[in-house]
């Protein structure tokens, strides 16, 4: 297979292929590990098949026609996406690739190198508090490239482990004819489609009591949204706060301007208050902050790590028990510390008798809380937040909208408690 490690081909010629050598990416058509062994190991997105990453998260991007466009592993140290596209019979397709990309990326103002590694070259693009790594493999008609983002701080870590991820992700090319360069179709397994289908419906549920599209509101990591279309306030005046940033400034800005539908008067972004200072919650936080010029907030534990990674300093340090809002929408802010030191979640309390809505960044999902990367001190400080401040404070009816995956709410979620405490994640 023309993606396996030249070197070591030779010796191993006799041995069958298996997941867990590290020699891939693997053409699936050559691959001798079982399938019901690979569907407990890979995470099958269609066109190419990615390891499960220990202690990661997934999320997914669609697109306005609600189609998949990338899955994205996000780790401690940064987000992984691996695709994979049709190419010539003849090798060198990633070569050509590289060329375009180093000066795409520079006309975009990003400091360019290229490196040298296991399977050849590497881009290298250095943005303001972050980077990014391209890594491209040939192989029998297709060419796979993993992209990796994440804070400059973890960017060896981030290296290291983008490199294992690839070495172990499987490409299912397929018989169907396909223009060179073209994108391999991603398809979502049944459970993950489930779960974007449902987060979908909630967040166009949460919209307006009287329909229409999705308004001025309260934006959470990877498009959720909860809308504020019930604030009288938000709509007479325009005024919407926002959650984490993520990493799409321009899509938020376009949700805001979108707003005018809902409302007489001109949106505005009022503030933009950060759950964490975890790279895929901040990394378009500088953009946005510039495009609308609003204020920014963040837990107090947490500011000056965001600061750090993106060169913006928060203008409101938040604490547990604060209040952040505009024009009538007021969130108070529960701090949840142990996923990171300073991380926070936003209530939303409707008026009349609508649930509350929680906003819990990567604190709390559905089937436990976030992740403390297998320290049990810092499970047991965030299983006691999330037990004694939202557990202990709320009503099973209120809806939680989390950082990342599926909505949830606390009475679905409440009897599974001590089965948490138990195992310790």
């Amino acid at each position: 297979m023309m993606a396996r490690d030249p070197e070591s081909a030779s010796d191993t010629a006799d041995q069958q292929l298996l997941i867990g050598q590290a020699r891939g990416p693997y053409d699936i058509t050559e691959l001798d590990t079982p399938a019901e062994d690979l569907e407990k190991s890979h995470l099958d997105l269609g066109a190419v098949l990615v390891p499960v990453v220990e202690g990661g998260q997934v999320t997914v991007e669609m697109t306005a026609d609600h189609q998949p466009e990338a899955v994205y592993l996000v780790t401690p140290y940064g987000r992984i996406t691996v695709a994979a596209f049709a190419a010539p019979k003849s090798p060198g397709l990633w070569r050509e690739v590289v060329g375009e990309l180093v000066d795409s990326l520079k006309n975009d103002g990003a400091a360019t190198s290229i490196e040298d590694g296991h399977w050849g070259r590497e881009i290298v693009a250095e943005v303001p508090g972050g980077s990014h790594r391209f890594i491209g493999v040939d192989g029998p008609r297709w060419m796979v490239r993993l992209v990796a983002s994440g804070p400059n701080e973890t960017a060896s870590e981030l290296s290291q482990l983008s490199r294992a991820v690839l070495a172990e992700s499987v490409v299912r090319r397929g018989a169907e004819p396909a223009p060179p360069r073209e994108m391999l179709p991603l398809v979502l397994p049944p459970v993950l489609a489930e779960q974007v289908a449902a987060a979908q419906q909630q967040m166009f549920e949460g919209a307006s009591a009287e329909g229409g599209d999705v308004p001025p509101g309260v934006v959470v990591p990877d498009g959720a949204v909860a809308g504020s279309g019930d604030d009288p306030t938000a709509q007479q005046t325009g005024g919407t706060d926002t959650g984490d940033a993520a990493d799409d400034a321009e899509a938020i800005r376009d949700l805001i301007a979108s707003a005018a539908d809902d409302t007489p008067c001109e949106p505005r972004l009022e503030m933009i208050v950060t759950t964490h200072r975890h790279w895929d919650h901040v990394r378009a936080l500088p953009a946005l902050a510039s495009l609308t010029g609003a204020r920014t907030a963040a837990g107090e534990d947490d500011a000056d790590a965001i600061a750090e990674a993106t060169g913006v300093a928060p203008d409101v340090r938040l604490r547990h028990g604060d209040t952040v809002g505009a024009d009538g929408l007021r969130l108070e802010v529960v701090a949840l510390r142990g996923h990171t030191p300073g991380s926070i979640a936003l209530v939303c309390r409707p008026e009349a008798d609508e649930p509350a809505v929680l906003f819990t960044g990567d604190s709390l999902f559905p089937g436990g809380v976030g992740n403390t990367e297998g320290d049990d001190g810092r499970f047991r400080q965030l299983f006691t937040d999330v037990s004694d401040r939202i557990f202990d404070a709320f009503d099973d009816d209120v809806v939680v909208h989390p950082g990342h995956g599926a909505s949830t709410t606390l009475g679905a979620e409440r009897p599974h408690l001590p089965e948490w405490a138990e195992r310790g994640w």
